[in-house]
Parts: C-alpha cells; structure tokens; sequence
C-alpha cells in the first residue's frame, strides 16, 4: 500500500478516535442519567436497561478506540448489573458495589475528558 493512501487511512481513523473522544461528555451523562433512573425504578426495568446500556456501549466502543482503562472499567460496571437485573432480589451491598463501580468509571471518563481539553 503506497504511503500516501497509508496515510489517509491513518488520518481517518484519528478522526474517528476524536469523535469517539468528543464524545465522551455525553455518554457520562447518559451514564448519570442511567444511575438515576436505575435508582428510581427499584433497581429493575427501564431504569436498568438504560444503565446497563450506557455502560455496555461505552465497554464496547472504548476498547475499539484505544481507551483499554475506560473500557475495563465500563466491562466491570456491565457484569455486575448484567448479575443485578438477573436477581430477584438486590441487595444493599450490591447497590453500594454498583455505585462504587459506576463511581470508578466516571472518575476514569472524567480523567480522560481532562486529558483532551
């Protein structure tokens, strides 16, 4: 492959990377919105759907775009909920790892928000 077309290539995939950067505002809202309506629905239903799908998306698409720390800590926060939206009952020491977890991830998403500014 010519160095030219290399270099295109290279070029979209930093564009890529940035808007996934440019992003991450947004996704910590929607993952404090999510924690909200998780709260607020008994910790079942839509509240943990939208939760656990803010979490899933990010642990996803943050590997893809080179953010390993973040995606690690989206993964963790995911296969947890994954376990409390199976139970029929959740327990306080669940709500209080949940929230722990979800605190590490903001802190991570927060520290790389930083980091782009």
């Amino acid at each position: 492959m010519p160095d030219d077309r290399l270099s295109a290539i290279e070029r979209e995939i930093a564009k890529l990377c940035q808007s996934f950067a440019a992003s991450l505002p947004e996704r910590r809202d929607a993952l404090i919105a999510g924690w909200s309506a998780f709260e607020n629905s008994g910790w079942k239903g839509v509240g943990a759907d939208q939760l656990y799908r803010a979490a899933h998306s990010l642990a996803g698409s943050a590997a893809t775009f080179d953010f390993a720390n973040l995606g690690r800590h989206a993964r963790v926060l995911t296969d947890h909920l994954h376990a409390l939206i199976d139970r029929a009952n959740v327990t306080s020491d669940d709500r209080t790892k949940a929230q722990q977890m979800l605190g590490e991830l903001l802190a991570e998403l927060s520290k790389e928000i930083e980091a782009r500014r």
